[in-house]
């Protein structure tokens, strides 16, 4: 989508934002020799709700939803204000760009996420850098979506487009029907939430089904302006209210726990961090794991219950040169490099 693609009525953070980096990667007009209406191109779709509500729905039937979930939230992010970039940007990163995320974007290389890695250590402060972390990435998300387009179109062209929405009819009457509108969105991706919904309530979940359900919720509330009764229960990207109840929703009554002499606090992480239980990176919505208010250890939620060290306590504080204290704080939290790709599979996440 071109800078200057501006939808008529529809508010800024429902705009097909650009950054100038990327006006240089024009949209696929593919099937010229078939008019495919909003379902042309990735700049009319956007503006087409009904339209775009059946193109997600056929890429979690049919494909990952790692891209499109990682474009649409990315341009939402854009809205926020530097201390909200800040604390969103992990969250993003963490899910789809790491080595490990569950959403990870196979198309994008390491050093795009190491470059992003940098920033939140060193420039997270500077809210017109943070406006633009992303904008590699997205450039390479838009490849993934263009082919899926182009897939979507051909399954229309074969006679199958309503097996993922309503005739094409109806998606034209919803354009100047905002009722009709919403009834299309609900009735094709409300039903998509329901299978995340079970997975949510168990004690362990999936963290790849569980980032795709807190992407979907986003999507839903942010630009298709949906609120059904139960999204509360649901995490979300970019969510202003993580003070309350959705900070609630992902460590329950347990906000602070006392465990081998530990006192852990659940806490919000704004950079790489590895869990000294398991090692592997603390990521997602936060607060995404705990730390000890004495000696600094950071876990995941999942891995909090079943930390093996006992806390040397605050005596570090006062006794840094103490080579026991030095030496045990050590084989607790050693200096370690960022471990290989092949160790970072974060399949599973306990409440």
């Amino acid at each position: 989508a071109l800078a200057t693609d501006i939808i008529p009525g529809l508010p800024a953070f429902q705009q097909p934002i650009m950054s100038m980096e990327e006006d240089d990667v024009s949209d696929q007009e593919i099937g010229q020799l078939e008019d495919h209406g909003p379902f042309q191109s990735l700049s009319r779709l956007w503006g087409h709700h009904a339209h775009l509500a059946v193109f997600i729905n056929y890429v979690l039937s049919n494909s990952d939803p790692s891209s499109l979930l990682f474009y649409l939230i990315t341009d939402l992010y854009k809205e926020g204000n530097a201390k909200e970039m800040k604390k969103w940007a992990y969250e993003i990163h963490s899910s789809f760009l790491v080595p490990g995320a569950p959403l990870r974007l196979h198309n994008v290389d390491e050093n795009v996420a190491n470059e992003i890695d940098d920033v939140l250590l060193k420039e997270s402060d500077k809210e017109e850098i943070l406006r633009k972390i992303f904008w590699k990435a997205r450039t390479r998300a838009k490849e993934e979506l263009n082919e899926q387009l182009t897939h979507f179109q051909q399954k229309r062209t074969a006679g199958l487009a309503t097996i993922f929405g309503p005739t094409d009819i109806s998606l034209d009457e919803s354009i100047s029907d905002k009722a009709r509108e919403t009834k299309i969105i609900e009735t094709y991706l409300l039903p998509k939430m329901e299978p995340y919904l079970e997975d949510i309530e168990k004690e362990h979940v999936d963290l790849r089904l569980f980032t795709t359900a807190a992407g979907l919720a986003t999507i839903l509330i942010k630009i298709f302006q949906l609120r059904p009764v139960w999204i509360d229960r649901v995490p979300t990207f970019v969510a202003k209210d993580k003070s309350n109840i959705k900070a609630r929703l992902l460590t329950g009554k347990s906000r602070k726990m006392t465990i081998r002499g530990h006192h852990f606090v659940a806490h919000q992480y704004f950079t790489i961090t590895y869990c000294n239980h398991c090692q592997l990176i603390i990521g997602g919505i936060g607060p995404q794991g705990y730390l000890c208010s004495d000696c600094s250890l950071s876990v995941h939620r999942q891995c909090v219950r079943v930390v093996e060290e006992s806390c040397p306590g605050p005596l570090m504080r006062k006794e840094r040169g103490n080579d026991r204290i030095s030496k045990l704080m050590e084989r607790i939290r050693p200096e370690r490099k960022p471990p290989s790709s092949h160790h970072h599979s974060q399949n599973h996440i306990s409440h």
